[in-house]
């Protein structure tokens, strides 16, 4: 695969992961930037190790993952989502940051590349490379879009959550349609 091609193929499925973050941020906006390197670092090490995954999966059973992948990442937005709406309420209980949370959410963005990485079986690629270069896009694009969104959320932070989960929710039926269309 050109490296053209890995670059825009890991900036695209640094989206969901940056979009997530945005939406995190968005609602929080007394995170502080280690926090967000945090979540970026989970999304990107998850972005990047399950091409590792799918690549093996793909050598053997390609067919069987890509039948459900698309409602796994549906249902952990889901729940992410419906726990940031339920959390709107409550303005000093936010766990949005957690750890749990922030696995939950980093499996459910990066089943695109698990899928990604059984298509790496089928053509010729430098796995390795490109594992890195999916991580380090997603690190770098989640955090800005972490950071931007932190920098522009003036608005109170329970109608922010609520829209945050609302959009967490949004990007999980997006990933959910895209799937059943095709």
């Amino acid at each position: 695969m050109p490296y053209i091609e890995l670059i825009i193929l890991s900036a695209g499925l640094a989206m969901d992961a940056s979009a997530v973050l945005f939406c995190l941020s968005l609602s929080n906006a007394k995170a502080k930037f280690l926090t967000l390197l945090k979540a970026a670092t989970i999304f990107a090490v998850f972005q990047g190790v399950m091409p590792f995954f799918g690549y093996f999966v793909g050598l053997n059973y390609k067919g069987f993952i890509q039948n459900f992948d698309h409602w796994a990442a549906f249902i952990l937005l889901l729940i992410v989502g419906g726990k940031m709406i339920a959390e709107a309420k409550n303005e000093n209980q936010c766990t949005l940051f957690s750890n749990k949370n922030l696995l939950l959410m980093g499996v459910a963005t990066s089943i695109d590349a698990l899928v990604v990485g059984v298509t790496f079986s089928l053509v010729e690629t430098n796995l390795y490379l490109a594992m890195i270069n999916i991580a380090v896009v997603t690190l770098i694009l989640s955090l800005t879009a972490g950071y931007l969104a932190k920098k522009f959320s003036l608005l109170n932070p329970k109608y922010l959550r609520f829209s945050g989960g609302i959009a967490i929710i949004l990007i999980g039926v997006k990933i959910l349609f895209e799937h059943l269309i095709k």
